[in-house]
Parts: C-alpha cells; sequence; structure tokens
C-alpha cells in the first residue's frame, strides 16, 4: 500500500505531455480557474502546445481582448474592412466629408432600393430608353431589338435592390426618379470608386457583400457619414485587426470568434482561454492515474501504518519476554532474587543488590526501564555497578547540573527534554515567609542553572516538540502559544466551542486581599472551595488542582476545604477517592505546580483591592520579579479539559506604568483573553479549494465554519450541529499538496480523532474527478 501510494503521489507531481506540466499543478490551475465565471467549452487544441507558446498566445490574446475592450467589436466597427494606412485615410478626410454631404441630398428611400450602379446617369437613360421602345408594338415585333430589350433588363436589375418592380410603367418611373436625384448632384459614381479604392476596402467584410455595384445607396451613405461622424475610432481598427490575424494565424479561431461576434466578453476572454488549456490537459492525462481514489490509498496507508505500529510494540515486547525467558529459575541470581521476594524481613538493601555482579543484571533483565530522581539514583546505583543505554532526563529545567551529572555517567546516550520558558522552583516564598513584608519589593530572586540551560550552552542538537498533547480545547494553551512560543506549537482544535471544556473567567466581587496582615483574599478562597466541592459532586470522573499565586492563599483554600470536608461527609469521601489512582486533589502555588496535571485547574489570583486602603497595589509578587511571567506560563498550562481562572481584578485594573516587570503585563493580557477568549492573531484565510469544497456544501443547506486550529494541526471545515451550533458534526481534511509528507498528516488525522473528531478526507484529485457526485 505505501509503495502504490508514493507511486501515485509521484505521478501527481511528474511533469507529463508538450507541456510539461505536473497532474497537480494543472488541477491547482483548474481550481483557481473554477473561481472564476462560468464559460462554455473552447473547441482549441492544446495537444501539442508547450507551455511558452501557451504563455505566447495568451499574451496575443489578452492584447488583443485590451484592444477589443477600448472601442466597438469589428463586426459593428465603423471603419470595419478598411486596410489603408493610417496617414492615407488622414489625407482622404477632407474627400470623405465632401462625399457625406453631397450623399445626404438624395431621397433616402430611394437610396435604400438601387446600388451605387444606379446613379451612372449614361446607364440609367441608356435602360430608360430600352425599356420605353417597348410600349411600341413595332419595337416589340422587331426581332433585331430582341438582344437590346434582354440586356436592358439584365441592366436594371443590377440598378436595383433585391427583384425590383417587373411593371414597365413602374420601371420607368423609378428610372426617372434616379436620373432626376442623379441631376440634382454632381457625378459621384465615379467618385465612390475610387474612394472605396483608395481605403483599400474589403467589400465582403466592410458590408457584407462581395459585389460593390450591388450595395444599396443608403448602405454606402450610412457608412461614410460614420466615417465622418468617428474619424477617432480608425485608429482602433487599424489596431485591431492586426491583432485579429495575428490570433488567427496561431490558432486561436474557436476563441476569435466569440470574442469578435460579443458572445465571449473581453474581460472573461483570458480565463476562458486558460480554462480550456488546463481542461484539455487535464483529459489528456492517463484513465490509470484515476481508476483509484487517491483518499481511499490514504485510507489504507494510514490502516496499514497503525497496524505496523502495534506490531512494533508488539516485538519491543515479545524481545523483552524473550529476554526474561533466558533467565532461568535455576540461575543462582534468580534464585537469589527469588529468595530476597519471599523473605519477610533481613533484607538487603537495594544498592547492595544492583552492586552484586549476578543480581544487578538480573534486575536490569526483569526490569530494563529505571524511573529515578537524581536523589535516588545517587542512593542507589553506585558508579561502576549498572549500565544504561539512554537517559532521558525529563522536567530538566528543575534538576541542577549537580544533580545529573551522576546520572550522565551511567549511561552511554542522553536526551534532556525541557522547556526553557518555564522556570525551576526558586525559593522565593521561603524568603517571603522568614519575614520579608513587601511581596517581591527589594528581594532578589536568583533562579538556579538547570541541566537544561546547560545542554543548550554545551550546543547540543536541539529540537522543538511542536505538538502539544496535553490540553484537550485549544483556548487552553492558544494564549500562551502565542505568548511564549511564537505560535509554533501545534494545537489540536477541539470539536465542541463552548460548553463543558475550555477556559472560563470567574468575576468574585466585592472580595479584599488582606495585604497588610494575612495576605489572603479569603472570599476569593472560599468561591475556589465551594467550585472544587461542586466539580467532586457533577463530574466526580474528572482529577481536579487549584493553583494560587501565593502560599498564603494556597493556604487559606486548604482551610475552607478542610472546613467544607468537615460539614459534608459526602464531599470527605469523594476528595478521599481520586478519579484516578495517581491523580489526587491538589492545591499548590505557581512555584510547586511545574510536572503537575489535571483535567480540570481552577486558578485562584487572589490580588484585590485592599480592605484598609480600597486601593490595588501593583505589586504582584512573584510576577513582578525577573522571570515573573513565566511561572504564569507554569500555572496557566496545566489543564487538559478545562481551566476556571477566579479573580477579583479586572484586566483594566492593572496599571502598566505603575506595575513592574514583564508579568503584571502579561497577566493583564491572560485575564484579558480568559474573558473574552480572542486573541489578536489573526485566522488564515480559507484555500480556494476549501472555499470550493464550501460553496458547493452550502447548496445542501449545510452550516460550514474553517479552517479551525493552529496552522500545524487544524481542521480545514466543519460542518456546524444544526441543533446543537456549539458542536461540530464533521471536520474535513482537505489534501491538495501530494508533496506535504503523508506521515504529517496522519499525526493531524491521529490527533483530530483522539480530540473527539468525525473526520472526512476530501483529496483534490478525487474532487477533481467525481465532484458532481
Amino acid at each position: 500500500v505505501e509503495y502504490q501510494l508514493s507511486k501515485h503521489r509521484a505521478a501527481l507531481l511528474q511533469p507529463v505531455g508538450p507541456a510539461k506540466l505536473s497532474p497537480f499543478e494543472i488541477m491547482q490551475q483548474l481550481l483557481e480557474l473554477h473561481q472564476g465565471p462560468p464559460t462554455a467549452e473552447i473547441p482549441l487544441k492544446f495537444d501539442q502546445w508547450t507551455l511558452p507558446q501557451f504563455h505566447h498566445r495568451r499574451g496575443v490574446l489578452s492584447e488583443l481582448a485590451k484592444c477589443l475592450g477600448a472601442g466597438p467589436l469589428p463586426g459593428v466597427h465603423p471603419w470595419r474592412g478598411v486596410y489603408a494606412p493610417l496617414e492615407d485615410v488622414h489625407h482622404l478626410q477632407s474627400r470623405i466629408t465632401s462625399l457625406a454631404s453631397r450623399l445626404a441630398l438624395f431621397d433616402p428611400q430611394l437610396a435604400k432600393g438601387v446600388t451605387t450602379q444606379a446613379w451612372d446617369t449614361e446607364a440609367a437613360l441608356c435602360v430608360r430608353g430600352t425599356v420605353a421602345l417597348q410600349h411600341s408594338w413595332r419595337a416589340r415585333c422587331a426581332f433585331w431589338l430582341a438582344g437590346m430589350q434582354h440586356t436592358a433588363q439584365a441592366t436594371f436589375q443590377a440598378m436595383v435592390c433585391g427583384e425590383g418592380p417587373s411593371n414597365r410603367d413602374q420601371q420607368i418611373a423609378l428610372l426617372d426618379e434616379v436620373i432626376t436625384q442623379r441631376q440634382r448632384a454632381q457625378p459621384i459614381h465615379g467618385e465612390i470608386e475610387q474612394l472605396l479604392a483608395d481605403l483599400r476596402i474589403n467589400t465582403k467584410e466592410s458590408f457584407g457583400h462581395s459585389h460593390q455595384s450591388k450595395l444599396p445607396l443608403s448602405t454606402l451613405t450610412e457608412r461614410v457619414l460614420e466615417w465622418q461622424a468617428h474619424p477617432h475610432l480608425l485608429r482602433h481598427w487599424l489596431e485591431l485587426w492586426p491583432l485579429v490575424w495575428q490570433a488567427r494565424a496561431l490558432g486561436l479561431d474557436p476563441i476569435i470568434q466569440p470574442l469578435c461576434d460579443g458572445t465571449l466578453p473581453p474581460q472573461d476572454a483570458d480565463h476562458a482561454y486558460a480554462l480550456a488549456f488546463y481542461r484539455s490537459q487535464l483529459h489528456s492525462l492517463p484513465p490509470s492515474m484515476f481508476q483509484t481514489s487517491h483518499g481511499q490509498w490514504l485510507y489504507d496507508w494510514r490502516a496499514v501504518r497503525s497496524e505496523a505500529q502495534s506490531a512494533d510494540a508488539a516485538t519491543v515486547a515479545q524481545g523483552y519476554w524473550d529476554r526474561r525467558a533466558r533467565l532461568s529459575p535455576a540461575d543462582p541470581a534468580f534464585a537469589m532474587l527469588n529468595g530476597e521476594i519471599h523473605r519477610s524481613k533481613g533484607h538487603k538493601s537495594i544498592r547492595r543488590l544492583l552492586l552484586q555482579t549476578s543480581a544487578g543484571p538480573a534486575i536490569q533483565t526483569l526490569k530494563p526501564v529505571f524511573m529515578l530522581s537524581p536523589t535516588s539514583t545517587a542512593a542507589l546505583l553506585q558508579p561502576g555497578s549498572l549500565q544504561f543505554d539512554l537517559l532521558v532526563i525529563d522536567e530538566a529545567s528543575q534538576i541542577r547540573p549537580v544533580e545529573a551529572l551522576g546520572a550522565i555517567a551511567r549511561c552511554t546516550q542522553l536526551v534532556v527534554v525541557g522547556d526553557e520558558r518555564q522556570l525551576p522552583p526558586t525559593k522565593f516564598f521561603d524568603r517571603l515567609i522568614e519575614g520579608t513584608e513587601e511581596e517581591g519589593e527589594g528581594v532578589p530572586v536568583l533562579d538556579v542553572e538547570s541541566i537544561l540551560s546547560l545542554a543548550a550552552g554545551r550546543s547540543i542538537t536541539q529540537r522543538m516538540l511542536t505538538w502539544h498533547y496535553r490540553s484537550q480545547h485549544e483556548s487552553l494553551i492558544a494564549f500562551s502559544n502565542q505568548e511564549f512560543y511564537d505560535s509554533k506549537l501545534n494545537i489540536v482544535p477541539s470539536p465542541y466551542r463552548v460548553g463543558s471544556k475550555g477556559v472560563e473567567l470567574r468575576l468574585v466581587p466585592d472580595a479584599t486581599y488582606d495585604r497588610g496582615r494575612s495576605r489572603v483574599n479569603s472570599v476569593e478562597a472560599r468561591a475556589v472551595a465551594l467550585a472544587m466541592a461542586r466539580h467532586c459532586t457533577e463530574a466526580p470522573h474528572l482529577s481536579v488542582g487549584v493553583c494560587t499565586f501565593s502560599a498564603p492563599q494556597q493556604k487559606a483554600i486548604l482551610e475552607e476545604l478542610a472546613l467544607l470536608r468537615r460539614q459534608d461527609p459526602t464531599l470527605e469521601q469523594l476528595l478521599s477517592t481520586a478519579p484516578h489512582s495517581n491523580e489526587e486533589f491538589f492545591v499548590k502555588n505557581l512555584e510547586t505546580i511545574q510536572g503537575d496535571e489535571r483535567d480540570v485547574i481552577l486558578i485562584s489570583v487572589g490580588f484585590a483591592r485592599s480592605a484598609s486602603e480600597g486601593s490595588l497595589s501593583m505589586n504582584f509578587g512573584p510576577l513582578g520579579s525577573e522571570g515573573g511571567e513565566r511561572r504564569l506560563n507554569v500555572l496557566i498550562t496545566r489543564a487538559r479539559h478545562r481551566m476556571l481562572v477566579f479573580t477579583s481584578i479586572l484586566p483594566q485594573d492593572i496599571d502598566l506604568e505603575r506595575a513592574k516587570g514583564r508579568g503584571p503585563a502579561v497577566l493583564r493580557r491572560f485575564l484579558q483573553y480568559a474573558q473574552t477568549l480572542q486573541l489578536t492573531a489573526r485566522s488564515a484565510p480559507l484555500s480556494t479549494f476549501a472555499t470550493i469544497v464550501r460553496q458547493r456544501l452550502e447548496t445542501y443547506h449545510l452550516q460550514l465554519e474553517g479552517p479551525i486550529g493552529s496552522t500545524g494541526c487544524f481542521v480545514d471545515l466543519a460542518v456546524r450541529h444544526p441543533d446543537d451550533p456549539g458542536r461540530f458534526i464533521l471536520g474535513l481534511l482537505l489534501e491538495t499538496d501530494p508533496a506535504v509528507s503523508v506521515e504529517d498528516g496522519c499525526w493531524r488525522h491521529a490527533a483530530l480523532l483522539d480530540h473527539g473528531w468525525h473526520l472526512q478526507l476530501v483529496c483534490l484529485v478525487d474532487w477533481m474527478v467525481t465532484s458532481e457526485e
């Protein structure tokens, strides 16, 4: 499956045909062009065109369309069919003006019935005389007049438009009128012929008739009057017709015709031309490319990959059991360990067991992974007793180098995992409790150097872990992602917009802060304790923790909880029985909470207006010291499902001109975010493919939104539940670029499924073939 998928994706990126365009490029161009106005199919032959030829013709067509848009269309252009040079036509303007004034003297109705040949006086008199002779009986009987009669009738038919009158009296009356009209003007028949010749006019193109002598005089009169009225359009025509001829010579006749007759607007010509070209390129692709669904291949590959991961895990586990099986019960080391396990007292210390030559390796075979703190490592592993292949130091920002060196010396490979934007615990509160009244003022806080900073300083290869796994709702990490991580984290969005997940700010009104004495906000402490009790009753399956900004506030909440537990035995039982064996509830402060996480976190800001003074101090304890904003980052990233922020102050209460350090500014922005759940970052616009899919689905009256999530992990389009607008019932993942790693798409798909999304994959390749379905 992986081979077939890779082969198919490679084929989508492989240039084909004379144009050397890949199928993916063709589809991308068609996707963009489908956003334009609908156009009819244009039967152009593009099969043998190269891409430079396409662009050259496109440039010619663009110039032609621009010229067509600047004046009348060729079919109604006053100067159509005129091919004399511009300078020659300028010299003929006086003759055109003179001719127009004389042609205006003729009877318009008569002019519509006769051709220009009728205005030849001698011919008209000759025909009239011959027709008149036919009234004489003798003349009609004379055989020698038969030829003259036939010639006269033929000449008369050439002088009239259509069949003309058949009655000889009417013919004579018409010729008399022509002769009378003709005698009122100077001779113009020859002048007309000369003017048309000087203009190098194409009679068929200009008048729609192959013979100049057959033209109604009214038609010629109208055209000459148009020439006189629109001399400025001559330059436009002389620029237009070379472009038309050039386009036709390049094989663009199928698009020239609708352009010139007005059925294709000039502003749509480029779009219609490009659409026809890329459609032809798509149709020329081999049918085998679309016989198998690209999306189905992706689904199959993900299923196989999941099975392979499970097989890898099983292989690792089997290897462990195979090594363990080789440890025979008759082995002295195994017998010694078995004896120690069954001994009721007088056990050997773990350090002594691990130090023994036979017991140490046996224990390592049974338990290949040791999880130890730096202190336990020094206490249990004597140097030289055991060696390890790999050491992983987690929460490395909390470990001093001197504490880590002992473990490092026992391993051959080292991985240091930590976050420089989250600080290790300091002795801030220890110093505070020792007698410092003013919280943070004048107290220098020196953070201890960690093994993480030492590793970074030694130029060890670094890699940022961009996938954020903890938060089940993007609002829980969105603020930190923007404020501290430059929006580089891949945050998995939630299918729930509102409800039981995310960030919520709860304002505690009328609360005060006992600044001079206990340094406690008792009203807020009571509110947090009550909220925790309510949570344990309503959602006991979700673990819970409380974090405060100070040790005194931490103590106050614990006292309030103790009071509630004494009053309510049910609460005592709920708090004593943790929903998960390793996640009991806790109440900690921002100096001790790093490394912990819970389903629900309750935060007590604590700061409020002083009860005695009625004013709010801009001293925010450890937040105002160096690195204080990092302590806040630790505190607000502990929740998996929900975070409730209890505060007695609002963002606008924090005066940044009076507050010290970056910490208070970050606190103000965080409170603003918790209040509005809005960040300044702009969401990414919809892609062209997403816009087309959205427009199609909205025709079925579906409510869609997108994109949902961050750049690294997002849902392109999400369908809202018709009865619950705060929930998405389906997420659409649009697979558009075969060059994007399949592995990345697989991680995104798995992460979204883990967060409760129902997903549908929509591949560009499949959409182009089966979009109508």
